[in-house]
């Protein structure tokens, strides 16, 4: 018996760029539905993450209601959303939470921008001088680690009782998280944007400007997103302790009177409000940072 050996075509070895050892077929590679449409893939893909992302919540809020409902927690610490909901639009109708809101958040605006201000100043000069960063890196390291709440007394006693201590806690909280992205923005920039743009005579302005400054903003936007989480976080913390009005203010009121559907319906406020900052500060960097958009670090900055 003679074994007759079959030599795979030209045409078939082509398809793959290897040559197809003798006596296997060839796997033809065809394009998947990413390849063949891809708008209407990431639409699909995002309509799939939106629905995830609803599904998470819902399904705890309703085995809360269901919990609740059926004494398996106690509805007097664990009220069901449902009763939640209806104190929140109460609370929306008598003015409440919308004048205390409003307290919040120009306590939050006002320490924000004094915060992103001077720390992403301090961050650009210590990420674009080693002199700098020798300097100050030790010092802002040390303070860094300071419970930033246990400077609340000390700014009350240096600046008394009204709105400045406020404020000025939330600035320094925001000024250290926004050190620290601004300056690991710049150190993170490749050496080799800066070589190219020494080789075709670039200034130090000039590489600043459109080199430097441009590869850092996504990352300092970054910042940014986290910085107005945090700034919520510090302003409800500092209304807990010294304060007469405010969202913070209105959930410790609420325990103290064991109003808990009150307490919970503005702590809902506090995580809606967060979301809804944090997600302003992601539009505005993918509308001034065109060039991030689609790239591989787009899902974890924007």
């Amino acid at each position: 018996m003679t074994q007759v050996t079959t030599t795979p075509s030209a045409h078939e070895s082509s398809r793959t760029g290897f040559p197809t050892p003798a006596g296997v077929k060839p796997r033809v590679m065809r394009p998947g539905p990413e390849e063949q449409d891809p708008a209407r893939f990431r639409r699909r893909r995002r309509r799939i993450e939106i629905g995830l992302a609803w599904l998470a919540p819902f399904v705890f809020l309703l085995a809360w209601e269901g919990a609740s409902r059926a004494a398996l927690v106690n509805p007097q610490y664990f009220p069901a959303p449902s009763t939640v909901w209806g104190t929140l639009v109460e609370l929306i109708r008598n003015g409440f939470i919308p004048r205390n809101l409003y307290i919040t958040l120009k306590r939050v605006m006002a320490g924000y921008a004094m915060g992103v201000l001077s720390g992403g100043v301090a961050g650009m000069m210590m990420g674009l001088s080693r002199k700098v960063r020798a300097t100050l890196d030790g010092l802002l390291t040390a303070l860094y680690t300071v419970p930033k709440l246990s400077l609340l007394p000390l700014l009350m006693m240096i600046f008394g009782l009204g709105e400045a201590p406020k404020i000025i806690m939330i600035a320094l909280t925001s000024f250290f998280f926004m050190w620290m992205t601004t300056m690991s923005a710049f150190l993170g920039i490749s050496a080799g944007y800066d070589e190219t743009a020494r080789s075709f005579g670039a200034g130090r302005w000039q590489r600043f400007r459109h080199v430097e400054f441009p590869a850092a903003l996504p990352q300092i936007f970054f910042g940014l997103r986290l910085t107005i989480g945090i700034a919520m976080l510090v302003v409800v913390g500092v209304e807990f302790v010294q304060a007469n009005s405010g969202i913070g203010w209105a959930i410790w009121n609420a325990w103290t009177l064991l109003a808990a559907s009150r307490m919970y319906a503005c702590i809902m406020v506090v995580a809606v409000t967060g979301v809804v900052l944090t997600q302003a500060v992601r539009v505005v960097g993918k509308v001034l940072l065109p060039w991030s958009r689609g790239g591989a670090t787009d899902a974890t900055i924007f």
